[in-house]
């Protein structure tokens, strides 16, 4: 039997696209682009976060991802590192220490970018659990967060390449 995973909870989400996969890949490598959602949200709600990368620009394998600010009026922090890179197919990376975040704890992303067609095939999969203490409304938020975060980065990935097609 294997180890268990540090994480309860797991989401996936899949979408074609018409773009190579190193296109598909480089802009995935952007962490900016897959944070533009979540930084979006907290202006839309009063709040601002901000997002830091160290020198490599979550580039390279244990690369950091900083993310802080208030969101919903609290304090939020996280740290990520990016575990796996393997360029143009394979990326991921999870929070280290405990995120201080609303309504999830520690997580993992997983993307992968196959060729499909003439284009590619991105996945998104993230494994998480809920925050340490977590109440109610993180017990039926985090599910619906994480589903609409892995759809997001799935979108947004795809309006930039539909973007380009004009």
């Amino acid at each position: 039997m294997g180890k268990p995973s540090l994480y309860e909870k797991h989401i996936k989400e899949s979408r074609f696209l018409s773009a190579s996969t190193d296109r598909v890949f480089n802009y995935i490598d952007d962490h900016s682009h897959f944070y533009a959602h979540v930084i979006k949200l907290a202006r839309i709600l009063g709040g601002q976060l901000d997002l830091k990368m160290d020198n490599s620009q979550g580039r390279m394998v244990g690369s950091h991802i900083h993310l802080a600010g208030k969101f919903l009026g609290k304090s939020v922090s996280l740290d990520e590192v990016v575990r796996r890179r393997e360029a143009p197919n394979a990326k991921s990376w999870e929070t280290t220490g405990t995120p201080n975040f609303l309504v999830v704890g520690p997580y993992r992303f997983n993307v992968a970018v196959k060729p499909e067609n003439q284009g590619s095939r991105l996945s998104i999969s993230i494994d998480y659990s809920l925050p340490e203490k977590s109440g109610f409304l993180q017990k039926q938020f985090s599910n619906f967060y994480m589903k609409v975060c892995a759809k997001e980065m799935i979108n947004g990935t795809r309006s930039y390449f539909a973007k380009q097609e004009i």
